[in-house]
């Protein structure tokens, strides 16, 4: 299993390669958010990532 620390990192990386929303949101998102986005990219999908990150927020 991934570190959450590797993971943080690489995401960093992706992330100040992008200025979108997802990149933004990254940012901002929790340890678990950030293992979960981990997951969403590597289907190429950030902006699921965002509904998901907004739907567990809206249930917790």
């Amino acid at each position: 299993m991934v570190s959450p620390t590797a993971i943080a990192s690489r995401s960093a990386s992706a992330c100040e390669a992008q200025t979108n929303s997802w990149c933004e949101r990254w940012q901002t998102a929790t340890v678990a958010e950030q293992f979960e986005y981990e997951i969403w990219v590597d289907y190429g999908n950030g902006k699921a990532w965002d509904e998901g990150v907004r739907r567990s927020r809206l249930a917790s």
